[in-house]
């Protein structure tokens, strides 16, 4: 929020907050947190501290339905207005927003006084069609039990070390060594 604040101020104007103020008994914390904010600091001729009535009002949050991309502008409509085109922010990940769209999930767009509203976000309230995850590792962890499914195959992981791999076709192909290792191995 103070990065927001802080864009919307006019140029060469910084937000600052005062360092805490550290009492030895809670008796004197008081007073002293009126003075510092009764007597003006040394640099207060420098930026002068915005009150919580001089902050720029934050832009308006709606919530809009997706139809289309045009260029780097997506078509957008409330739920019964006209379609209209809002930019969409550059930290909204676009492959996000596209599996979004193809599951007709609602966007949250930000409506300034004057402008263009702003695509910052999605509103999920279904589960998505489609989820994936691309990272160049991915870890899950599970203190008792990992289980993943799929019809009727099923890979289940076990705290206690067993692991139960279930389908009614199994295939495992190696362009290398193969090694199966075990104190006992039991076919059929």
């Amino acid at each position: 929020m103070a990065e927001r604040s802080r864009a919307a101020l006019p140029e060469g104007q910084t937000l600052e907050v005062p360092a805490p103020i550290v009492a030895k008994d809670s008796a004197n914390a008081l007073d002293q947190l009126l003075e510092r904010v009764d007597s003006p600091s040394e640099n207060s001729a420098q930026a002068p501290l915005l009150r919580a009535s001089e902050l720029p009002e934050p832009p308006r949050l709606v919530l809009v339905r997706g139809r289309r991309w045009q260029g780097e502008q997506l078509e957008v409509a409330l739920r019964s207005g006209e379609p209209f085109f809002a930019a969409v922010a550059a930290e909204v990940d676009r492959s996000f927003l596209n599996q979004a769209l193809a599951d007709g999930q609602m966007l949250l767009s930000e409506w300034p006084e004057r402008g263009v509203p702003l695509i910052v976000g999605v509103v999920q309230h279904r589960p998505p069609s489609k989820v994936r995850l691309a990272a160049d590792e991915i870890e899950l962890d599970a203190s008792r039990e990992l289980l993943l499914r799929s019809g009727s195959a099923a890979l289940r992981l076990r705290a206690s070390g067993d692991v139960e791999l279930v389908g009614s076709r199994i295939s495992a192909v190696s362009r290398g060594v193969m090694r199966l290792i075990g104190r006992l191995l039991r076919l059929n």
